[in-house]
């Protein structure tokens, strides 16, 4: 958190599904969006995560075995945003002027 509102790193808030115990709709993890939000959102960008791979290897399978993914509706992944940010100008921000920004393009 500090280091989002020093402007010393950016943020990508999504992939609610890795921490929330609360799907579809990953009501558990609007706190800290909204925090991460609040503390700078100039530092804030926002992706799928897609193909959403599952970072952790089963106990049958070794490391470089194929695994499923993760069946994940980006859609309504997307739909929280504005639950997270409900003001138009931080969405653009976070969707639009940050990527541009950090990527540079």
């Amino acid at each position: 958190m500090e280091l989002v509102k020093s402007g010393k790193a950016h943020v990508k808030i999504s992939g609610a599904y890795r921490a929330s115990k609360l799907a579809p709709d990953y009501a558990d993890c609007i706190p800290l969006a909204q925090s991460l939000i609040a503390a700078n959102a100039d530092r804030i960008i926002w992706g799928t995560d897609w193909p959403h791979p599952d970072p952790v290897t089963p106990p049958d399978k070794k490391i470089t075995d194929v695994t499923p993914l993760f069946q994940i509706d980006d859609g309504r992944l997307l739909n929280q945003l504005p639950v997270w940010a409900p003001d138009a100008a931080i969405r653009k921000k976070i969707l639009v002027d940050n990527p541009v920004q950090l990527y540079g393009f």
